[in-house]
């Protein structure tokens, strides 16, 4: 599950090294209504599988688009890599303030009105988090990305290896 703003690239860089990489995001079906009805076969799928996507709208949430890997969580292993809301909000504003529609606010006029947008993408809220967190195989943590990493590879018998820094979004004095 590839959160944005929260290491994905970085991430998608190096696991690409241990597995072959299904990418089932919108861009690569051309678009929405083609993305929504069409997905993965997880009958097609094996252990040296790994697919990505970001999951985080309301139609194609990991438990609306591949309920069936959630219910076999013995036999497919999600993971994702989480962010502190506060770093992850911050990242998101500069890497879309080149877009119109943010240009004109400050970060602190989007801090100040935000919610807690990674509890939108998941999607969880106060009463259901520790149930949605629970069907993940592994979570990892951004600000601690490569010791992340590097459990994540032993959990999965897999090599360790150095993550890169990708898709990392220039800051102002702000």
């Amino acid at each position: 599950h590839h959160l944005i703003k929260s290491g994905g690239n970085s991430i998608l860089s190096v696991i690409q090294k241990w597995f072959k990489m299904e990418i089932d995001r919108e861009e690569t079906y051309g678009d929405k209504s083609r993305f929504i009805k069409y997905k993965i076969n997880h009958l097609n799928i094996f252990s040296d599988t790994c697919i990505t996507s970001h999951f985080q709208y309301d139609g194609v949430f990991l438990h609306q688009r591949y309920p069936e890997l959630i219910a076999r969580k013995n036999e497919f292993r999600i993971f994702i890599f989480v962010r502190d809301p506060l770093c992850f909000r911050i990242s998101h504003y500069y890497y879309t303030r080149h877009e119109a529609e943010n240009s004109i606010y400050t970060l602190e006029q989007v801090l100040s009105c935000d919610e807690n947008w990674i509890s939108k993408l998941i999607p969880c809220n106060e009463f259901n988090y520790k149930e949605v967190m629970d069907k993940y195989f592994f979570i990892g943590i951004t600000e601690k990305m490569q010791e992340s990493f590097d459990l994540l590879a032993d959990l999965a018998g897999k090599k360790r290896i150095k993550l890169p820094f990708a898709n990392v979004s220039e800051k102002d004095d702000q």
